[in-house]
């Protein structure tokens, strides 16, 4: 036996009042969609601004690394030109010595000659 199950006038406000709650519900879970997607394209632009900031930061470490290296290497040229003229220096000074010496030798021998060399 079959019954058709007929809805009562009873039941129309509650069915009225569902059909409101579930498009409510479509509408909040819309939202909610729309809301998580703007998340996720915000967690995109942080994760890229992250690794753009981690590129700035790698770029500027090479370029601080090349610096580095810059003046290490301008270091070992100066230090290189002070031996130079610390060794021209000590030439200088012996060469000083020498003529001095010969100058002494040749006082004492009778000659006077000028460091120049000119009587």
């Amino acid at each position: 036996v079959r019954q058709k199950i007929t809805p009562s006038h009873e039941d129309a406000p509650r069915d009225v009042g569902m059909a409101a709650l579930g498009e409510e519900l479509q509408t909040e879970n819309f939202k909610l969609k729309q809301r998580i997607f703007e998340l996720e394209v915000e967690e995109l632009a942080l994760q890229t601004e992250n690794i753009d900031f981690k590129q700035l930061v790698a770029s500027l470490e090479r370029v601080a690394e090349g610096e580095r290296e810059r003046e290490e290497e301008m270091e070992k040229e100066r230090d290189l030109e002070r031996e130079e003229h610390a060794e021209k220096i000590l030439l200088l000074e012996q060469k000083v010595c020498e003529l001095e010496q010969e100058r002494e030798r040749r006082k004492e021998g009778g000659v006077l000659v000028s460091v120049g060399g000119n009587v």
